[in-house]
């Protein structure tokens, strides 16, 4: 496993705040899945 990019980070680190966004954004939660 390569060490996650900074946008994986930013994306987790925005779903962390909030996590309602998260279910709302899925195209977030897929790209970080397909990284």
């Amino acid at each position: 496993m390569s060490k996650p990019s900074p946008r994986v980070l930013e994306v987790k680190r925005i779903a962390d705040i909030t996590p309602n966004m998260c279910c709302i954004t899925l195209g977030g939660e897929d790209a970080a899945l397909g990284l």
